[in-house]
């Protein structure tokens, strides 16, 4: 019966450890975009911001669209 035990004590401790383990490795190796790709709004020129706001208005009538549809 002692046997028993220590076997479930060993497997929760190896379970526990694989599973730090694997999140920290996940957190830390997670993809990340690389900082050349990576564009800060102060970049943008007004043509590239008025590019956002064309395109946001068309998926806002194309949603409009969609829902009036069913």
């Amino acid at each position: 019966m002692n046997l028993l035990q220590d076997k479930k004590w060993l497997i929760n401790g190896f379970a526990v450890i694989t599973l730090t383990v694997g999140s920290v490795y996940a957190a830390y190796y997670a993809p990340q975009l690389a900082d050349a790709e990576k564009s800060a709004f102060i970049n943008l020129s007004n043509a590239d911001i008025d590019n956002i706001l064309a395109v946001k208005a068309k998926m806002q009538a194309a949603r409009i669209q969609a829902s009036l549809s069913f």
